[in-house]
């Protein structure tokens, strides 16, 4: 009789697409009509992909709370709480574009909105003097690391340097126009990061066109190359802030390098050496 009414009063929708498409079809039509017209768009490609391999043959009315639970309980055990965060966002994301772009009614409503999410710790990690030498020493990634570690910049930032990015007579200041926050950054360079600039340029033939990923996967096969464990490209990013402020660097002169936007965001990348305050408390 419910249904009847429904019909009667025009509001009535039909699950039967929910009951008959698979993820991995919903998934490839977001790829391809959705997301690729979004900022961002490499990145979440690549993401996506263990998100349809694993939820691929399921249908969409299919996809429970526990089916989600579970995937997250799988993933868990592979990546870290703050990645299994993003990908749970990935799936509530191609849910959503099911009713809003593509018509697909879903009875049951986005199950991701029905779980517990993992809790998103803080990464401590900082590469040792020992690790960084090795990375340093490695043709394949060593200007990267260097660069990275001298500015504190994202890879995705680092790709899409230009020579007519950097500014002043002595080109020792770099503009970003491309920022994850989407305000612009202008950053000062150390004599350091300037000498990695210029390599990395020549490198690259200033094109501004290397893909974030293949930094990523070049710096991993590094670390196994050379025996690291449990380090990423990002950590380099906790390194160059905490070492701002192990020189001396007050909150607002690291926030204006970096582009944290609150106290609580750059705390979350500050890990400070106990043994770099030893000189400040001798102070008089």
């Amino acid at each position: 009789m419910e249904t009847e009414s429904k019909i009667e009063r025009s509001v009535f929708q039909s699950g039967e697409d929910a009951e008959t498409v698979l993820f991995r079809e919903l998934g490839e039509r977001y790829l391809a009509e959705v997301l690729i017209h979004k900022k961002g768009y490499a990145k979440e490609r690549y993401n996506i992909r263990p998100v349809i391999n694993y939820l691929k043959d399921y249908t969409l009315i299919a996809v429970r709370p526990h089916v989600v639970t579970a995937y997250m309980k799988h993933r868990l055990a592979q990546v870290s709480p703050a990645t299994v965060r993003r990908e749970l966002g990935l799936i509530s994301r191609i849910l959503t574009s099911a009713e809003r772009d593509f018509g697909i009614y879903l009875p049951q409503g986005n199950p991701v909105t029905k779980i517990k999410k993992p809790k998103e710790t803080a990464r401590e990690r900082r590469p040792s003097p020992e690790e960084l030498e090795l990375l340093g020493s490695d043709r394949t990634i060593d200007l990267y690391v260097r660069f990275a570690v001298e500015t504190g910049m994202r890879r995705g930032e680092i790709v899409k340097v230009k020579p007519k990015h950097l500014l002043g007579d002595d080109k020792n200041l770099l503009y970003i126009p491309d920022t994850k926050t989407g305000i612009p950054l202008t950053v000062p360079l150390s004599t350091r990061a300037q000498e990695a600039l210029e390599e990395l340029l020549r490198a690259t033939n200033g094109c501004g066109k290397i893909a974030a990923e293949n930094v990523t996967q070049a710096f991993s096969r590094a670390c196994v190359r050379h025996g690291i464990e449990g380090l990423r490209f990002h950590d380099l990013r906790h390194e160059a802030t905490s070492r701002f402020f192990e020189k001396g660097l007050n909150i607002m002169e690291v926030s204006l390098i970096t582009g944290h936007r609150s106290l609580a965001m750059l705390n979350r990348y500050t890990h400070l050496k106990p043994e770099s305050l030893l000189d400040k408390l001798e102070m008089d």
